[in-house]
């Protein structure tokens, strides 16, 4: 189980089989950089700093599949896969 940045977790799978063409998923749950539109510049750097925070500690996984939500009223639809990204 790994972090959040709102309620809940995250969750890492990694199932060792040659079955399967993919054997690792992480799906975000809420975890993501929310940047709210109409947010204070405060409030949205905070929530930046705190998704670095979380996805540090997913530095150094192999990944096949990543799940993250998308909510439209965000500006966050790609922020938390990108950050993601950058952090691995």
């Amino acid at each position: 189980m790994y972090g959040s940045t709102d309620e809940g977790g995250s969750f890492y799978v990694k199932i060792n089989t040659a079955n399967i063409d993919s054997d690792s998923i992480f799906h975000a749950g809420d975890l993501n950089w929310w940047h709210w539109l109409g947010d204070t510049p405060e409030n949205n750097a905070d929530a930046k700093r705190m998704a670095w925070r979380e996805f540090k500690e997913l530095e150094g996984l192999s990944v096949d599949v990543a799940m993250f939500l998308w909510i439209i009223v965000s500006k966050s639809l790609w922020s938390g896969a990108r950050l993601s990204f950058y952090a691995a």
